[in-house]
């Protein structure tokens, strides 16, 4: 840890071999987390006591042409006495490959900010973090540099180091070039490329028509949240990690799904297994007459459909007792794949036969005929089928079946 006592500043110039500046702290930041390089406590770029070092740190992973993986900041703190000078600093970056050796040329990137130390509040003038006489900051936290640009799925190494321009021995002159560079061994850190990547499934993937069918993303890789797009037969879309349908016959077929991932990398269109939609089937019965008289014989309803679909009813019978217009639901059981079914039954209350024949006559004289229907239309026949014209005697009209009437006694 930097000292800001004079005891302290000569202890560093011993330290330093006679260096009269150089930095006692450096850091970048990837996306928005911000990483030591070198530095430690109060004086370190991010002092944070969970604050990761760069050095051998894990980016993560990010997918191709991430917005993610971006250098957005970088800074270096140096110090000199009043006869030396610190002329620029800049941070250089390279990638390669993890398992290659390293290569490739460095990039630079200017840390031109220059930010001084307050000598009255011993803190610099940004008000971020303690400093001594002299002391600087040199930054940029208005950098978007993309690292992974161009690069293929695999692991990378991010190397990183800072140089300094200056002199030991002069205020004004720029001749010495210093390097913060980890001695020789510069700053390395890995990451991964890897895109987002899916298996979307169907489940179940035979339903029958109104089932649920479930679909699901397992996304991974990249850099969650993700964002969802899937689509499928019919026109089907959504933007659901895991949704679900109600399924129609138009629901069978594949669903695809590309994921995107907070970084906006995107995977490859994955497909579910196919999904089959049986139609459901509509019962049909036939023998249950829906007209009943009141009293009548009520029509059994039976457990299993003309077309061979079982079910229950509700109510179960049948109840010729009461007049009215009734529905009975016959529901498939489980497993079935097919519609319910409502039967209408009719209960007519019976009509009581009227007549106008005289139901009075002398002894012997010419007999009214017995009337095959009565005045109100219903049809049946008599017993006795003749009046008698020599006894007095009831006559017993029934009416013909298929009718809702009453037997009547003249």
């Amino acid at each position: 840890m930097k000292k800001i006592y004079l005891l302290g500043l000569l202890l560093f110039s011993t330290i330093f071999y006679g260096q009269n500046f150089n930095s006692f702290a450096s850091g970048i930041r990837i996306g928005s987390t911000i990483y030591n390089a070198t530095g430690s406590g109060v004086n370190a770029i991010n002092p944070a006591s969970n604050a990761q070092n760069f050095n051998m740190a894990n980016l993560g992973t990010f997918g191709q042409n991430s917005t993610c993986a971006r250098i957005t900041a970088s800074e270096i703190k140096t110090f000199k006495t009043a006869t030396s000078n610190v002329c620029s600093a800049t941070m250089f970056w390279r990638v390669y490959l993890a398992s290659a050796s390293p290569s490739g040329v460095f990039n630079s990137i200017p840390l031109a900010n220059v930010v001084d130390c307050n000598n009255a509040t011993s803190t610099f003038n940004d008000g971020v973090g303690p400093c001594s006489l002299n002391d600087q900051k040199w930054k940029d936290y208005t950098i978007s540099t993309n690292f992974i640009n161009g690069l293929n799925a695999n692991n990378y190494i991010l190397e990183i180091y800072f140089q300094l321009t200056g002199s030991d021995t002069n205020p004004v002159t720029c001749e010495i070039t210093r390097l913060t560079d980890n001695n020789g061994a510069n700053f390395k850190a890995n990451f991964t490329i890897s895109n987002p990547t899916t298996n979307p499934t169907a489940s179940p993937t035979s339903l029958c028509e109104g089932q649920t069918l479930t679909l699901t993303s397992n996304a991974s890789n990249g850099v969650a949240p993700y964002s969802y797009n899937w689509t499928g037969p019919n026109g089907y879309t959504s933007s659901a990690a895991n949704p679900t349908i109600t399924t129609t016959n138009q629901s069978g077929g594949v669903y695809s799904l590309v994921v995107t991932d907070a970084c906006g990398a995107s995977s490859t269109s994955q497909n579910t297994a196919a999904v089959t939609i049986t139609p459901k089937v509509d019962p049909v019965f036939e023998g249950i007459n829906p007209g009943l008289c009141r009293f009548g014989t009520a029509p059994l309803l039976p457990n299993q459909s003309t077309n061979g679909i079982n079910g229950t009813w509700n109510p179960a019978t049948v109840d010729n007792s009461t007049v009215g217009t009734f529905n009975y639901t016959f529901t498939p059981n489980s497993g079935e794949c097919a519609n319910s079914f409502v039967q209408t039954i009719f209960v007519i209350n019976n009509v009581v036969p009227s007549f106008s024949f005289p139901t009075s006559i002398c002894q012997g004289s010419t007999s009214p005929s017995l009337p095959p229907s009565s005045n109100n239309g219903i049809v049946g026949t008599w017993n006795p089928t003749s009046i008698s014209n020599t006894a007095s005697g009831s006559y017993v009209f029934t009416p013909s079946a298929g009718q809702c009437a009453t037997t009547r006694t003249i």
